[in-house]
């Protein structure tokens, strides 16, 4: 399936529709066709304006909507996709890039000291540019080799909590897509390129088979007893699992729109992702008390430092449990010379 990225920056709602007027008369009169549009449409304000809301954002889905599909919106706030990268044109466009050397890299990102994440935005855009150039034979060296980004304070996608697990399968029952998608992300690890993928093709004698788009690498996954119970609820005339109310397999991108909606309509907070659920999976496996190894086995992660985040976590959690448990076994000898007090649950 093809895919055109195509960037859009208009001040004016109307014009997006222009756009795209055509794309929608041909969704609408021959179907979907075969490949995905992508959309990144930037108006002249921010989410603080009452159009966004109001104007933009109805917009989107309606458009969304009578495409089928096949055309995928992005909305930024104003200055959002052009602040960063005419900075960068105005400050060192005149520069020869066989010119480049490593010092010169390490400067430009050392000015962004102060904004990390735009830092490291420039600093993977640098490092492109120059495999590049590497490629066409500009350049013989890669000075961006060894280079590393600069600490953010973040985690990335936000892992889910059992209390959001819950109130999702409380909003969304067995045999709805909604709580399909959330027991395959949640019971396989799996990431969303591949949950939209994943169909009875891939099930074998109660066991899940992926190799996975990313990493080549394969899983080999024994279901879950909710998983099963969802996909027993399923039509057995379809081969992929997740589909779209069209009939057809979700794109990715596509998948994380819709699942977003999803997640709205549990009344969840903003920032819970697919992605967020993946997590999820390898700390469950952590809190099992799963070796890092055996969370590799089910997740497809190839870095060990990855996944030892989960299994730390996990025993920093057992530890703090065992200590205060020892601390609670002696001051049942000692309470009344300690003045130590039980807990609730113990009085």
């Amino acid at each position: 399936m093809g895919i055109v990225s195509n960037i859009l920056r208009t001040t004016f709602v109307s014009a997006g529709a222009l756009a795209l007027s055509g794309s929608i008369a041909l969704a609408q009169a021959d179907g979907p066709p075969d490949k995905v549009t992508k959309w990144v449409f930037q108006p002249a304000f921010d989410q603080t304006d009452a159009g966004w809301d109001n104007g933009v954002i109805p917009w989107v889905k309606a458009v969304e909507e009578a495409t089928q599909g096949t055309v995928l919106i992005r909305v930024e706030p104003a200055g959002a996709l052009t602040s960063g990268s005419e900075a960068f044109r105005e400050q060192h466009g005149h520069r020869l890039v066989r010119d480049l050397q490593r010092e010169h890299v390490k400067a430009i990102v050392a000015k962004l000291a102060d904004r990390p994440a735009a830092s490291n935005n420039w600093l993977k855009a640098i490092k492109i540019l120059l495999r590049h150039a590497v490629e066409m034979g500009i350049r013989r060296d890669d000075p961006t080799a060894g280079l590393r980004k600069m600490r953010t304070g973040s985690t990335g996608f936000r892992t889910w909590t059992e209390a959001e697990i819950e109130r999702f399968y409380e909003a969304h029952p067995v045999g709805s897509r909604a709580r399909l998608a959330l027991d395959l992300l949640l019971h396989t690890g799996q990431r969303r390129a591949d949950v939209v993928r994943i169909g009875r093709q891939n099930v074998r004698a109660g066991v899940l088979t992926n190799t996975q788009q990313k990493t080549g690498t394969e899983v080999c996954i024994p279901l879950h007893p909710d998983l099963v119970a969802s996909l027993d609820a399923l039509p057995k005339k379809n081969m992929t699992f997740l589909l779209t109310e069209y009939g057809k397999p979700f794109t990715p991108d596509g998948f994380g729109n819709w699942f977003r909606d999803r997640v709205v309509e549990a009344k969840l907070p903003k920032g819970l992702s697919p992605h967020g659920l993946r997590k999820a999976a390898c700390r469950r496996l952590a809190e099992a008390g799963c070796s890092a190894n055996q969370i590799m086995a089910i997740s497809g992660h190839r870095n060990l430092k990855e996944v030892t985040r989960y299994t730390d976590a996990a025993s920093r959690s057992a530890l703090a449990r065992s200590a205060m448990n020892t601390v609670w076994n002696l001051a049942e000898g000692t309470e009344t010379r300690t003045g130590i007090v039980k807990p609730a649950s113990q009085v």
